[in-house]
């Protein structure tokens, strides 16, 4: 091993042990409360949580799953109306996968990469989903996510709460959160990016060390995880050469990061339309 390769497995394994000190798992009590699960894209429903997902619903939790866009501007190999109608199947397959059923998955179908042009369209329709619904827990990315779909998805999760009439836990799962440095190793043919990694490497550790707060034990839900992952085939499996998949992100330690046996969130609760 490297000095470089253990220079880099002290730094995760300090990053981890900052992000899960103080957090506390989520009882059964909780678990089997009714949830709407917020997706930004097709796949992060299972990445973000689809260990909980499986959790929940082997305690008899109500979960609704609902993508905010249409997954259209994953890859470019392919025609995006064709991965639009490729990747709501795949979705579908997926929740199923986890034990959704497909008319408990909504899909609002806004533009992949441009939510934030509909943001307040959004949030509208997340307060029909909240009132019709009436969950106890909405989960949604992490508000610190590295991906402008998923900022967008959270502000307008919050605003969604804010305009409903019931006491709301929102349980904020990260996803792009761990693409960088110590969980990602610093692409050595990207100079350019070393500042921006170095500099969210710094602050990401005690963001998730103050925020992350909650976590679900998924150790025998992971085999049901990853199946339910190979569903979303647009994103696991090459369709043309140079198509990319979550497996080579970051040489396969995204992924990884992604399928471990603990799934974390950030909690936030919300008791009144008043304090969103």
């Amino acid at each position: 091993m490297t000095q470089r390769s253990l220079i880099n497995r002290l730094a995760r394994f300090v990053s981890s042990a900052m992000v899960h000190t103080g957090a506390t798992h989520l009882t059964d009590d909780e678990l089997q409360m009714a949830a709407l699960v917020v997706a930004p894209h097709p796949d992060d429903e299972t990445l973000g949580c689809g260990g909980t997902i499986l959790r929940k619903l082997s305690l008899g939790a109500n979960a609704h799953v609902v993508l905010m866009t249409d997954g259209s501007g994953s890859h470019r190999g392919m025609p995006p109306q064709e991965l639009v109608q490729r990747r709501s199947t795949e979705a579908r397959a997926a929740c199923a996968a986890l034990g959704i059923d497909s008319d408990r998955v909504t899909l609002l179908a806004f533009p992949d990469g441009r939510l934030s042009e509909h943001e307040s369209a959004a949030a509208s329709r997340l307060t029909e989903l909240l009132q019709t619904l009436q969950p106890k827990q909405v989960f949604a990315p992490y508000r610190h996510d590295n991906h402008p779909d998923h900022l967008a998805t959270t502000r307008a999760v919050v605003s969604a709460i804010g305009q409903y009439s019931q006491p709301c836990k929102l349980l904020e799962y990260p996803v792009w959160f761990w693409e960088h440095w110590p969980w990602m190793e610093v692409p050595p043919h990207m100079p350019h990016r070393r500042r921006r990694i170095v500099s969210r490497a710094l602050r990401s550790p005690w963001r998730g060390w103050l925020d992350f707060n909650r976590f679900v034990d998924v150790t025998e839900q992971l085999d049901r995880k990853r199946i339910a992952l190979d569903k979303h085939a647009t994103q696991m499996t090459a369709m043309s050469d140079g198509w990319t998949t979550l497996q080579e992100i970051s040489g396969g330690a995204f992924l990884e990061r992604l399928l471990t046996n603990r799934e974390i969130f950030a909690e936030r609760k919300f008791n009144t339309p008043s304090n969103a």
